[in-house]
């Protein structure tokens, strides 16, 4: 057995007995097969959530932080492996992380307890164990739950689990009672063996195995004792530790975050080819760089502002096409749609590039591929319609707002109280003008009902409003280097007046404060204002107790999301869950 240091809690020497070969005997007590809690709930989900719940659990953590650095489970992890999520528990002792915790709780309605005790409760109730007794006395800073191989589309994998211990006398005394809890109350029946100087406990065959073991500092529970003996005589340069993917990857997340997820490119190919015998070839061509990811990075940080989420994607440019490779260096600019649309606009959410996607390289765009310009085709022969034409006009810079509104025949015919705009930058004003024309000659000719058309002002703005039977029906156009369509008269013009627009609402301008100076605004979801409208108008949208939903959500005020800075062939995003009165 490979035999560590216990760490600081307790000297090796004054650590309790391993636990004897011996499987523990039954006890009187009926073995409860159903009704019981799966074990791979205990193993997978249940694992992780139950070393989260140390956050209520004051400091007991601060100490043993001083001896754990960077995550060491990464180093017993093979580097082919497809999906590796870790836990750094230090995260979990701040104010934040408990306020972010009591905010859950207070809109889920759950039983006012700590997650300490809600898991003491729950152990007891299933196993006759105690979070508080049996496993806070020896787990360690960090976690992992790892599918080292296997087929996701069936479910085949290979899963571990691994916790660091920092006592192992104590975590080789819980995998005894462990054992004995299953067997008594769960119905499983282990065996014991010694293999590399490891016991092993090991319950059921194929997918129903379950192995549970400790070597040195890790405790294992995982469904083939073949990946935890593997795992144990792991070399470090075949670690995912060691992997240059997995190290970029990881880089490109905050350094404190609480959580972390990386996903090997592979499992994204695998998924990728079973798919695509499914699919139809037009399907399978608009996948695209998807089936070139070489690694995806996701992970979840508690900050003074609420839940921040990470994400990254890094491509292998040796597999892009010419398209791709543009497409990736294009860099995000900053919006001037948002100052376009009113200051109310609950939900936003735009991108502007100096490039539009239909003018980038046609090698491997989908836009050009064979499939999508027949279908492009045949639509224009059903139609009439040319969206090639729509393509060429349309600049590097889109963006869609929703807001209240209280004209237009989507409010009116629906009692909405809402309304849209599609805003676009220009490349040719006219020819858009003409398009938008010919698509209501032809819906008009389609409905059997004639569309009235007038030019309006917004502003500066010169537009045309199209009518049915004098209801409002779109308003759309194209001046000052922009394309408009909406579905509100009303709502383009508080937009277009520019005396107060989203750009420069304080809660708007705010919420981007909170991200790193680089950043370009991508998504953005005023919840307070989406909640207010449904409440005001509960009846038309059939939800009686939109007022109580509303209490409840007031303390995330805001959803957004932003674009950072990335590397070359890489893709980086933050999305942060605003937590009212975070600390």
């Amino acid at each position: 057995m490979n035999e560590e240091n216990a760490g600081p809690m307790q000297p090796e020497a004054e650590q309790p007995e391993a636990p004897k070969q011996e499987t523990p005997p039954e006890q009187a007590q009926e073995p409860k097969k159903a009704g019981g809690i799966s074990k791979w709930i205990l193993i997978a989900g249940g694992g992780l959530l139950l070393l989260l719940a140390v956050a209520i659990v004051a400091g007991f953590l601060i100490f043993r932080a001083l001896f754990s650095g960077n995550d060491p489970i990464a180093a017993v992890v093979p580097n082919d492996s497809l999906i590796y999520m870790s836990v750094d528990l230090i995260e979990t002792q701040s104010e934040d992380f408990n306020h972010f915790i009591n905010i859950l709780q207070g809109i889920s309605e759950e039983k006012q307890q700590t997650s300490v005790e809600a898991l003491d409760e729950m152990l007891q109730d299933e196993l006759g164990l105690s979070f508080t007794a049996d496993i806070l006395p020896w787990v360690g800073r960090h976690a992992s739950a790892t599918i080292t191989e296997g087929d996701l589309s069936s479910g085949d994998v290979k899963f571990m689990l691994i916790v660091e211990a920092t006592n192992q006398g104590n975590a080789d005394e819980f995998i005894t009672k462990f054992v004995a809890a299953l067997e008594d109350r769960q119905g499983e029946s282990f065996s014991q063996s010694e293999k590399d100087g490891v016991t092993l406990y090991v319950s059921g065959a194929g997918p129903d195995t379950m192995a549970i073991a400790r070597s040195g500092k890790f405790l294992y529970l995982a469904n083939s004792e073949d990946t935890i003996l593997k795992s144990i005589s792991l070399k470090k340069s075949d670690s995912l530790s060691n992997s240059e993917s997995y190290k970029a990857t990881l880089e490109a997340l905050p350094k404190d975050r609480l959580s972390a997820v990386y996903i090997n490119g592979k499992m994204y190919q695998d998924l990728f080819d079973s798919m695509s015998g499914s699919m139809s070839i037009y399907q399978t061509s608009q996948m695209g760089m998807i089936e070139h990811i070489d690694a995806l990075g996701f992970s979840a940080t508690v900050t003074n502002t609420g839940l921040q989420m990470d994400f990254v994607g890094r491509f292998n440019p040796e597999e892009l096409t010419a398209f791709e490779k543009e497409a990736l260096s294009l860099t995000y600019l900053p919006l001037t749609a948002d100052e376009l649309v009113p200051a109310n606009t609950f939900f936003f959410l735009g991108a502007n590039t100096a490039k539009s996607v239909a003018s980038l390289d046609q090698t491997g765009n989908p836009l050009y591929s064979d499939d999508v310009q027949e279908s492009f085709d045949l639509f224009e022969q059903q139609y009439g319609i040319s969206l090639k034409e729509l393509l060429g006009v349309l600049g590097g810079e889109f963006a869609v707002a929703i807001a209240p509104a209280s004209d237009g025949l989507l409010n009116q015919g629906s009692n909405t109280n809402l309304g849209f705009t599609v805003i676009a930058s220009a490349l040719d004003e006219q020819g858009f003008v003409n398009w938008a024309e010919h698509v209501l000659d032809v819906a008009s000719e389609q409905m059997g009902t004639p569309l009235e058309r007038k030019s309006a002002s917004f502003g500066k703005y010169e537009l045309k409003e199209a009518s049915i039977q004098e209801t409002m029906a779109l308003v759309y156009g194209a001046d000052q280097g922009y394309i408009f369509l909406g579905s509100s008269s009303d709502m383009l013009r508080d937009g277009l007046n520019n005396e107060k627009s989203l750009a420069s609402d304080e809660t708007y301008l705010n919420t981007w404060k909170a991200f790193d100076s680089g950043s370009i605004p991508y998504m953005y979801l005023d919840m307070q204002g989406l909640m207010d409208l449904i409440a005001e108008n509960a009846d038309d949208y059939g939800m009686s107790d939109a007022t109580d939903i509303r209490d409840k959500l007031k303390e995330i005020p805001v959803i957004a999301m932003a674009w950072n800075e990335s590397p070359e062939y890489t893709r980086n995003a933050t999305m942060i869950i605003f937590i009212q009165d975070q600390k």
